[in-house]
């Protein structure tokens, strides 16, 4: 069994290698989940493009010279 008491530094010490550690890794999960989503809208919005093209061409008059 260790005499060495624990202070406040000691505490204080370990709680901020711990925040540091968890801040890291939150960063580098919203990295992550910005690119998801970004690459998530630019297909949405490509398949509504090419949706809203078709049904376009539909209702298109076929008289067209």
């Amino acid at each position: 069994m260790s005499t060495e008491r624990i202070t406040r530094d000691h505490v204080e010490t370990k709680l901020k290698l711990v925040q540091d550690e968890l801040q890291g890794k939150v960063n580098d999960k919203k990295t992550a989940i910005t690119t998801g989503v970004s690459i998530g809208a630019a297909i949405i919005v490509l398949v509504s493009y090419l949706l809203g093209r078709r049904s376009g061409r539909k209702r298109r008059s076929t008289g067209r010279s």
